[in-house]
């Protein structure tokens, strides 16, 4: 007999990856009755990204024919299949935020569009001093207090190079006890074993983290957000929403 989880069941369980399509991704967002009803946009621009993606674009990875870029078209068409209209954009690394804070990416952190999203990059990519070091501290803080009590769908966009790994780590618990679906997509080189941790880390209250590592023939929704749908689940099971 089925038995249904409990809250305290859901800690450090690793969902399954069951779809083979975004459009199956989609379906199953809609079955779950909840509407996502913010989306959180982060983009590292440290100066990592200056060397990190050498071997597999030999050049920045915020330069011309930018990874990053390539992978915010693919999204646009991602989020208008979601129908998310409150979206936040955010950057992060840079000379101005370091890892202390995070700074709109557009002129308001509301934006009406996520066309408005594609060009707050190419303006930032022309205008803001990379720096560092990374964390996500500052980001994960940031989203808490858009989420309340609304599922929330952050996407993190980085070379996941994270210079203070414990302290990422207790955001990344404390952003579990908010309904709040972070899906991280890494550039360039790697390695990525640090994101390979958060993860399957443990001490979370529901698996919270989706990493997938970018490569110009995958499949953006499907590899980005198949662990979406459950993670909404568990953040109803934990009366969070």
């Amino acid at each position: 007999m089925f038995k249904q989880k409990k809250p305290e069941d859901l800690q450090n369980i690793v969902n399954k990856d069951k779809f083979s399509s975004f459009e199956q991704i989609t379906k199953a967002i809609n079955k779950t009755g909840v509407t996502i009803q913010h989306l959180v946009i982060g983009i590292d621009f440290t100066n990592s990204n200056e060397f990190s993606g050498m071997y597999k674009y030999k050049q920045s990875m915020h330069g011309s024919s930018s990874p990053y870029k390539k992978c915010l078209l693919s999204l646009k068409n991602c989020f208008q299949q979601l129908k998310i209209k409150d979206i936040y954009a955010y950057r992060f690394g840079c000379a101005e935020t370091t890892d202390l804070k995070v700074e709109p990416l557009c002129e308001e952190e509301n934006v009406i569009s996520f066309d408005e999203v594609i060009r707050g990059y190419d303006k930032a990519v022309k205008n803001v001093e990379l720096s560092g070091p990374t964390s996500y501290q500052p980001l994960f803080e940031k989203t808490m207090k858009l989420a309340n009590k609304e599922m929330t769908l952050l996407v993190i966009l980085t070379d996941g190079d994270i210079s203070n790994r414990g302290r990422d780590q207790e955001a990344l618990i404390e952003l579990s006890k908010y309904p709040v679906a972070c899906c991280t997509i890494g550039f360039g080189d790697g390695p990525f074993d640090v994101m390979d941790e958060f993860d399957d880390m443990k001490g979370r209250k529901f698996d919270n983290f989706q990493f997938a590592e970018y490569d110009d023939g995958m499949d953006v929704g499907l590899d980005t957000f198949m662990e979406v749908p459950a993670q909404i689940d568990d953040a109803k099971l934990l009366g969070y929403l």
